[in-house]
């Protein structure tokens, strides 16, 4: 059997702490919330900036970026 110390002389088996330390991962990636990515149309100016000529994407408020491809979002 694998063990192995943790804290003051206290045996902890190895397999034990690797199911600990899994379940916690598990729980926090269940927590994280979804993330949905807006897409967007665009075109690039001239000037090398942004115009953004469309959307799609979840309804509701939708934040229009400043930036897109590294490039600054001068209109929409």
């Amino acid at each position: 059997m694998n063990t192995t110390t943790s804290g003051k002389g206290s045996w902890i088996p190895l397999s034990e702490r690797r199911t600990a330390r899994t379940a916690t991962l598990v729980l926090l990636l269940l927590m994280l919330p979804i993330v949905v990515q807006a897409q967007y149309t665009y075109t690039t100016n001239a000037d090398n900036t942004i115009t953004i000529t469309g959307y799609f994407g979840p309804g509701g408020a939708v934040t229009i970026p400043d930036i897109i491809n590294g490039m600054l979002v001068t209109s929409i």
